[in-house]
């Protein structure tokens, strides 16, 4: 699936970064063996999936180390780390339109909207296997087959 041109804008939005102090201008505090829990509102223009990650250091670290955040509904996203270490750690956020699971979304609606039951669940079991499976019908699922396994998203007839 080809990514849409950026033009700008800003397609990932991150809000309602807890926990922190004053907007992050002072620091949170947490005792060796704690656990940080990092929740934020993480959302999308339009219908594609939203992947995000939790990015955290110690102070004297040079490379960012990660923790994938999980969907808790209504756009809410959780991630966590744990302070192993005294003194002063960073973390950041970061979340991306994400078009692999965005392709599986839209196949996956496309196979449940089939007429024939039998037919759909022969393709949602090739899917889930990573084969692709001889009878394809409705819906256009055999174009969006081909369209995932084109990495630049083209399709030719």
């Amino acid at each position: 699936m080809p990514l849409p041109p950026h033009n700008g804008r800003r397609r990932a939005v991150i809000e309602d970064v807890y926990p922190q102090v004053d907007s992050g201008r002072h620091p949170i505090y947490r005792v060796v063996g704690d656990e940080v829990v990092v929740t934020a509102a993480i959302f999308a223009d339009g219908k594609d999936e939203v992947a995000a990650r939790l990015l955290f250091r110690y102070s004297d670290d040079h490379r960012w180390s990660f923790a994938s955040m999980h969907a808790t509904g209504k756009d809410l996203w959780s991630g966590s780390f744990r302070v192993d270490k005294l003194g002063y750690w960073r973390y950041s956020l970061l979340a991306w339109i994400d078009p692999f699971a965005t392709w599986t979304s839209e196949l996956r609606k496309r196979i449940a909207a089939q007429k024939d039951p039998a037919n759909a669940e022969s393709i949602s079991n090739s899917v889930a296997g990573l084969r692709v499976g001889s009878k394809l019908a409705a819906q256009d699922v055999a174009l969006v087959l081909r369209s995932g396994a084109d990495p630049g998203g083209r399709t030719e007839s």
